[in-house]
């Protein structure tokens, strides 16, 4: 079974509230503005009604999946990641961490949230809410090493390193000075096979789940919630 940490999603599919709650529900009863709603951190002069409908018209962010029960700690997720990084401009570093406890270990990796604290709390766009690719984008020239983005996130998925970039005239190099990169899952963007960890793993441990199955993992949780109940 998948196993997601807890969040604050809204339900991606569109289920009528009299028959959520099974007693009548006022077509106004969420026109109360919400304070604090929306990914700038404003205050939002829609309602949790339009939240909603918002939620279920827009595809959301995709993110790579730890299943516990298959990860066998190889790293070899860890090892594809790094290879698929190892190019110019960029530096040859996991964007996922295998950890371990004393029962299971699986990786951790970015969760691409809707309302991303890293991105939020970036001061120079490093990190971004890149809507077309669905994720949470990394723009590694921006990055200045500042580790707000480390502090921010909630799961540890995120790290700073530092490499030595040469410094050119043209195309001579004159010296060299350090450099900051921002590491977390970039879900391999650019890459034509998808995240290279869930391709590598040998165990079909990690899978990339977008809206569509996140849908479909919710339909199946309610149907056995409801056979389970009964």
């Amino acid at each position: 079974m998948l196993k997601f940490a807890p969040c604050n999603c809204v339900y991606s599919t569109c289920i009528p509230l009299e028959k959520f709650y099974r007693v009548p529900v006022s077509p106004h009863a969420f026109d109360t503005p919400m304070p604090g709603h929306g990914r700038l951190g404003t205050t939002s002069t829609g309602s949790l009604r339009h939240g909603i409908q918002e939620g279920v018209n827009n595809m959301g962010n995709k993110r790579v999946v730890a299943d516990s029960s298959r990860c066998i700690g190889c790293q070899t997720c860890m090892a594809a990641c790094i290879e698929a990084h190892d190019i110019p401009g960029n530096i040859a570093a996991p964007r996922l961490r295998v950890t371990r406890t004393y029962e299971i270990s699986a990786p951790v990796a970015c969760h691409h949230c809707e309302d991303a604290p890293c991105a939020k709390a970036c001061p120079t766009g490093a990190l971004f809410f890149d809507p077309k690719n669905h994720r949470i984008g990394v723009n590694e020239d921006n990055c200045i090493g500042c580790k707000s983005c480390v502090m921010a996130c909630p799961f540890g998925a995120v790290s700073v390193a530092t490499t030595q970039v040469p410094v050119l005239m043209g195309d001579v190099r004159v010296g060299s000075q350090t450099k900051s990169f921002v590491l977390k899952c970039d879900l391999c963007v650019d890459r034509p096979g998808g995240p290279a960890c869930a391709e590598a793993c040998p165990t079909k441990g990690l899978t990339l789940v977008d809206e569509e199955r996140l849908a479909e993992l919710t339909a199946e949780r309610a149907r056995a919630t409801i056979e389970n109940e009964a």
